[in-house]
């Protein structure tokens, strides 16, 4: 059975992940898109924030 992975111990590389948030205008969504495209990366699940 595997290990299980401690709180704030790097397991793979020589520092701890931390969380951020970012807020981004509807242009700057856009722009980070066409550069994620170049790269192939997929966009992960977002929330629409609507005021």
């Amino acid at each position: 059975m595997g290990k299980k992975g401690q709180k704030d111990v790097p397991e793979m590389y020589d520092e701890v992940k931390k969380m951020v948030n970012l807020a981004l205008t509807p242009t700057g969504i856009e722009g980070l898109d066409a550069i994620a495209s170049n790269f192939d990366f997929c966009k992960p699940h977002t929330r629409d924030f609507k005021s």
